[in-house]
């Protein structure tokens, strides 16, 4: 699509993916899902579970740390 800038969630939409549209199983499969769907950035300032997951997914093998 050619967007280059930065992708930020709404309030609690990729725990939404879990708890309201059921598309994820669990918080860290909505974090993959979100990153997948191109998102940048979690908007939950109170809440640093998204860069956990994160970071458990790179390790993983499941995310890259190169941007596609």
């Amino acid at each position: 699509m050619g967007f280059e800038g930065v992708a930020i969630t709404d309030w609690e939409d990729i725990n939404s993916l879990v708890t309201g549209h059921k598309v994820a199983t669990s918080e860290k499969e909505a974090v993959y899902l979100a990153i997948q769907a191109g998102i940048d950035m979690s908007m939950v300032p109170y809440n640093a579970n998204f860069c956990q997951h994160l970071v458990e997914l790179v390790k993983e093998g499941r995310i890259t740390k190169k941007k596609n």
